[in-house]
């Protein structure tokens, strides 16, 4: 998980460092401003996500299909471990 934010985050400066310089090229000097996607919750609305929209369907999803794969394993005796 670290490789892959650390991944995406060379990413994202290598584009910033590429828009940097196609605005030079065309004569813009100035700070490109950018939008605040400091947090998690920031980036999700930026991109057009409803966080709380989407903690709801996920907390749905944990209490009504979650048991159903837990009673089915069980019934197959192939549930393992503790459901968290």
């Amino acid at each position: 998980m670290t490789r892959l934010l650390a991944d995406a985050m060379e990413f994202a400066k290598d584009a910033q460092l590429e828009c940097t310089r196609v605005a030079a090229q065309h004569g813009w000097a100035k700070e490109i401003p950018l939008p605040d996607v400091s947090t998690k919750e920031k980036a999700q609305r930026y991109i057009g996500l409803d966080p709380a929209k989407m903690e709801r369907q996920k907390k749905q999803f944990v209490d009504t299909v979650v048991p159903k794969w837990i009673e089915q394993a069980r019934k197959n005796k192939r549930f393992i471990t503790q459901p968290m």
